[in-house]
């Protein structure tokens, strides 16, 4: 992201900050300005510099977007880019409740991820190109794992699900195929957990761990604990060892499906959160943890999280910019933000997974 003389935004894939560019816009919309570089005016003056990319296909893929830059100057964006957004959507108070020196957890750089959905046509698998629908076709992806790069070389050899996108889930050595495999299980921090592969489940195994064991040990112990898009059950399957009772909310019937398998004390209820909260939503509880989609927390689950005013409240998100917005409402309800950390899910690309602490006043 970058500005005009004018001050107005741009964004310019595949530049670093601090490079002056000459451009050619590709979309205006109201606010700001999609655009591509013709040229590189002005070198980064900040200490950042290019690097070759590792793969291929960088640049035409859709996928990665940061594989130009440095791994340690990736970390120093992504910190960078949730400070602003906090500075511009959550407020004063948000930026000012952040730890002084915000952490970011770094993973490996290469083969780390353990889910992805492709495209086929006529044949041939692969993502998206970039800013189009039109398919790259792949047969190797440096930030797959390796279970998923032995799919890539093999897939011709199976019977593929007759649709346009499925998912494949992989860990260093096996797979399992949307639509051939039934189930998988993965050992998390001591416990088994089994899901579909076309559910969704976090995608970087490397590094999930730390931060669900964050969670973990911020929840504590005590009586109630409530987990708002449960998904398969992920948090309350650890949760449900520390907390006498506990409740899981999930619209999926799949995800649900594995979710009574993996736990054994937790009354699941099968439906959004918002229709949950319109009936059940009235005893107050020790820890809630939500886990949203990218979209954030709606006008009615903020409400709900106000009214339940849980002791400990822990907001996963894979979008800061929502839920900054969200952490604005949040601290102006009487919560306090205790802290909050940033795990870098997917190097090379400008994604991250980040946690906020929060505790009732």
């Amino acid at each position: 992201m970058g500005r005009m003389e004018d001050g107005k935004v741009v964004f310019l894939p595949m530049s670093l900050p601090g490079e002056t560019h000459r451009i050619k816009p590709v979309q205006e919309k109201r606010g700001y300005l999609k655009a591509e570089s013709e040229m590189i005016l002005e070198k980064a003056d900040n200490g950042m510099a290019r690097r070759t990319p590792f793969c291929r296909h960088f640049g035409y893929c859709g996928g990665c977007n940061l594989q130009h830059m440095t791994y340690e100057d990736q970390l120093k964006t992504k910190v960078d880019m949730v400070l602003d957004s906090m500075s511009r959507l959550g407020g004063e108070k948000v930026l000012a409740s952040l730890p002084g020196d915000l952490p970011i957890f770094r993973g490996p750089e290469k083969n780390y991820r353990n889910r992805a959905q492709f495209h086929q046509k006529r044949g041939y698998l692969g993502f998206h190109q970039r800013n189009s629908h039109d398919l790259l076709p792949l047969d190797e992806c440096p930030l797959l794992s390796g279970g998923i790069n032995n799919f890539l070389k093999d897939y011709k050899n199976f019977y593929l699900p007759s649709r346009d996108r499925f998912t494949v889930f992989g860990t260093h050595d096996q797979f399992w195929v949307e639509g051939i495999h039934k189930s998988i299980e993965v050992d998390l921090l001591g416990k088994k957990l089994r899901f579909a592969p076309e559910l969704f489940f976090q995608s970087n195994l490397a590094q999930f761990p730390k931060l669900l064991n964050d969670v973990i040990q911020f929840a504590g112990q005590g009586e109630t604990f409530l987990d708002l898009y449960s998904g398969v059950g992920v948090f309350a399957l650890f949760l449900e060892d520390r907390f006498s009772k506990g409740v899981a909310v999930e619209s999926s019937r799949g995800a649900l499906k594995f979710a009574r398998t993996n736990l054994s004390k937790t009354n699941f209820y099968e439906e959004s959160v918002e229709k949950w909260a319109r009936k059940r939503a009235h005893d107050r509880l020790d820890f809630l943890v939500v886990d949203p989609p990218r979209t954030g927390l709606s006008q009615k689950a903020m409400e709900t999280v106000i009214k339940l005013a849980p002791k400990k409240f822990c907001y996963v998100s894979c979008d800061p910019i929502t839920q900054s917005r969200d952490l604005k409402f949040l601290l102006d309800k009487d919560f306090r933000l205790a802290n909050y950390k940033l795990y870098d899910f997917y190097p090379q690309t400008s994604h991250m997974e980040s946690v906020a602490f929060l505790e009732k006043i």
